[in-house]
């Protein structure tokens, strides 16, 4: 539709000049003003705030493409054609600044808060378009939290170049899958609870010193000096180590694991019978798994002179306990 052709009408005795448009309009007098590329385009004569101060006050009317409208027509009329812009605005615009809300083409939109300046470049109701058009400074504000869901964002203003983002207090699982033997994730309750259940509780030696009983069927201590006391409960592994021999007629030689020290109430496990005599000599392992041992209880090794004559002797001792799993 060809834009129409606006003739200015002075209602007054006096000349009227539109200084921001440079149009003069004669006392008791007219000008038309056409669309051309040497005249000014109609919708900035329709825009033009002293127009609307004139046309409001009835000094101005229009006559429209040869219809002269009334006062109240042409005030009507501009008031219909202007565009709607809102300069004073403390946020940027939404979706719904639209047609409904008197927004057109070519509105224009001021955030004074955050200095930003925004054009509607399509009013549609429930789902308008401003196009951001500059800003007058750059304002800058902290970066906020890492979120677990997008977001558009509103804001207007800038973070800076060497910001961080707080990583924040995410729901477990929802950011990453769980851990597999192939790829990174979170770990499960259950994957911790067996990986707690293998931690080493602890260990000792003797190296320097030589144990030795000539007594017959009684256990003895062969750590005197690395009782080890347990501090959580479960189930553990244990394993002795250590150098058995005996002397000539010494046929058998033993060697278990006690609770509470050599001295202690019971053995814990079935000891082990090294057949070994007349002088022979072994290096010997004892390892007894799922042993079930409570906070406070005190392990160590032991040893006896299990038949025959002889001395038995035990040295270079390693006692070591593994936890397996702690009781639910």
């Amino acid at each position: 539709m060809a834009n129409p052709t606006i003739q200015l009408d002075n209602s007054t005795a006096s000349l009227i000049a539109l200084v921001q448009l440079g149009i003069d309009v004669p006392a008791s007098g007219s000008i038309i003003v056409t669309v051309n590329p040497n005249t000014i385009l109609v919708n900035e004569v329709i825009n033009d705030p002293e127009l609307n101060v004139f046309v409001d006050a009835g000094d101005i009317t229009l006559t429209v493409d040869a219809v002269a409208l009334t006062a109240q027509q042409s005030k009507a009329y501009v008031g219909y054609n202007r565009v709607l812009n809102n300069e004073n605005a403390s946020l940027a615009p939404t979706v719904n600044d639209d047609a409904d809300a008197g927004y057109s083409v070519n509105s224009a939109w001021i955030d004074t808060t955050n200095i930003v300046s925004y054009l509607c470049v399509d009013p549609t109701a429930n789902g308008a378009v401003w196009v951001r058009t500059g800003g007058g400074q750059s304002s800058f504000g902290s970066p906020v939290s890492v979120g677990i869901a997008n977001a558009d964002g509103s804001s207007g203003l800038h973070t800076q170049s060497d910001h961080v983002h707080a990583h924040a207090d995410q729901p477990g699982g929802s950011l990453h899958a769980l851990v597999t033997t192939l790829v990174n994730g979170f770990m499960s309750a259950a994957d911790k609870l067996k990986l707690d259940g293998l931690v080493q509780q602890t260990s000792g030696s003797e190296f320097t010193s030589l144990l030795s009983s000539t007594t017959l069927g009684t256990f003895q201590d062969a750590f005197p000096t690395q009782n080890i006391p347990i501090t959580v409960t479960g189930v553990y592994m244990i394993q002795f180590e250590g150098n058995i021999a005996g002397s000539a007629g010494s046929t058998e030689n033993e060697i278990g694991i006690t609770r509470n020290g050599g001295g202690g109430p019971a053995v814990i496990t079935d000891s082990q019978r090294l057949m070994q005599g007349n002088g022979g000599a072994s290096i010997s392992t004892y390892c007894h798994t799922f042993v079930n041992l409570t906070a406070g209880d005190i392990v160590t090794g032991v040893f006896r002179k299990a038949s025959g004559p002889g001395t038995t002797t035990v040295g270079n001792r390693r006692i070591t306990l593994i936890r397996f799993s702690v009781p639910a």
